[in-house]
């Protein structure tokens, strides 16, 4: 039986990255991380539970601090992303994994997109 064709992204953001509307809680990342032979340019964020911000502050993640980022990322990335994976991390791709944490902890704005329709 043959698969359906994948939904493509019907909406970009205000930086003109298409959002995947399939699967919203995937990042595309601008700079693609090497590991082990292996290049990672997508990573899946995993709804976070209590145990996951276990050890930082509530405020310190809704702020975007990068220390509490760079604690809490490894415990809701899928591949796990390490430490040192994201220490390296250039700015872009680290606010795009921030704003989808933030997302997270603001059940208001996820029944929002915070997009417009792609012209096409």
């Amino acid at each position: 039986m043959a698969k359906a064709p994948r939904k493509t992204a019907e909406f970009i953001d205000t930086a003109g990255n298409e959002i995947d509307t399939v699967n919203p809680n995937v990042v595309t990342l601008d700079k693609p991380i090497k590991r082990a032979g292996q290049t990672i340019d997508k990573v899946t964020l995993i709804e976070p539970n209590a145990g996951t911000l276990r050890g930082v502050s509530l405020a310190a993640v809704a702020q975007s601090e990068v220390d509490a980022l760079i604690k809490v990322l490894p415990r809701m990335t899928y591949p796990a992303l390490t430490t040192q994976e994201l220490t390296a991390m250039n700015l872009p791709d680290m606010l795009s994994l921030a704003a989808k944490v933030i997302g997270f902890l603001s059940p208001a704005s996820r029944n929002r997109l915070p997009a417009r329709p792609v012209d096409r």
